[in-house]
């Protein structure tokens, strides 16, 4: 007898799959990805552990997608090495992700998408919560 196919769970609309955050976090923070991604939204470490299992809030795209844009642009200036080349790619799609996921986000609350032409302006200013809960 055949057993029906396992169904992949599904998370709400806006919210940011555990799979998605658990990649962002490991390009851009390394093994440790996990109390960066806490320092950084100001997130008790308990509450990513959450995340991983319940999916993550659509709001931490925007935080993240910034991070990914100074790492990107830090890099960028100084990558004379082939090496690098690599780095910057993965930079490169994990920012795509994020601004994608921040779409998503956007659309859910009914918001309209974020321009592109704002990532230099994120750069510059980056603004992150000052706690959360």
């Amino acid at each position: 007898m055949k057993k029906p196919p396992k169904k992949e769970r599904s998370y709400p609309k806006g919210v940011m799959w555990p799979q998605e955050l658990q990649h962002v976090g490991r390009i851009l923070f390394g093994r440790q990805w996990r109390a960066h991604v806490a320092s950084i939204l100001k997130v008790d470490q308990k509450i990513i552990d959450k995340w991983m299992t319940a999916g993550a809030p659509g709001w931490i795209a925007a935080h993240l997608e910034k991070v990914g844009y100074a790492e990107y642009d830090k890099m960028d200036k100084v990558t004379d090495n082939p090496a690098d080349e690599e780095r910057l790619q993965k930079l490169s799609d994990c920012t795509d992700l994020l601004y994608a996921a921040r779409c998503s986000y956007r659309a859910f609350k009914g918001l309209p998408p974020p321009p592109l032409f704002e990532r230099p302006k994120q750069v510059q200013n980056p603004k992150f919560p000052k706690s959360r809960r």
